[in-house]
């Protein structure tokens, strides 16, 4: 935190999303900083937003 503090002088933020999909079970782990809800799209087209 403190180097992006540093190195930040436009006051800007970080976030990070990041996702394991395993292809073989079709589960899908991840982890959400500082973004809207990861959103889902089914096999029949609907969309589910991932809340936590």
């Amino acid at each position: 935190n403190d180097e992006l503090c540093r190195r930040n002088g436009q006051s800007m933020f970080v976030t990070i999303f990041v996702a394991i999909l395993d292809t073989r079970t079709g589960e899908v782990h991840y982890a959400n900083a500082g973004h809207n809800p990861p959103l889902l799209r089914r096999t029949d087209g609907s969309i589910l937003a991932l809340d936590d």
